[in-house]
């Protein structure tokens, strides 16, 4: 990596190619080699979890089959199979898609979907 009065310049691998590929040389303005770096600093008081735990990369398909298996799987299959949406949102997690957030009125309906448009 080296920098001057303007630019940043540095090695990266370039992503989603095979590991012992080449490195190329990029240059980046000062300001977005800051942008790019500040997306990978946490605020205060968080903690980034995304390479331990259980659901590391490394043993993440091993260890959701015994966490499945342990919760018993099917059994959450079979109770909540054949309802829709909505009543499984209220039957989990004891939320009602019918009541609005803002005012409390129990007389929400669903008008429509929107979905995105065809590229």
């Amino acid at each position: 990596m080296s920098v001057s009065s303007f630019y940043v310049f540095c090695k990266v691998s370039a992503y989603g190619v095979r590991p012992d590929a080449p490195k190329r040389r990029i240059t980046l303005s000062q300001t977005e080699f800051i942008r790019r770096y500040q997306m990978h600093v946490l605020p205060s008081r968080f903690l980034k979890i995304r390479y331990y735990g259980f659901l590391n990369n490394w043993m993440k398909t091993q260890n959701l089959k015994v966490i499945f298996k342990l919760q018993g799987v099917q059994r959450f299959w079979q109770r909540y199979a054949g309802i829709g949406m909505a009543e499984l949102l209220k039957a989990i997690w004891d939320f009602d898609t019918c009541i609005c957030p803002e005012c409390g009125c129990a007389s929400m309906k669903q008008l429509g979907r929107m979905y995105a448009a065809p590229e």
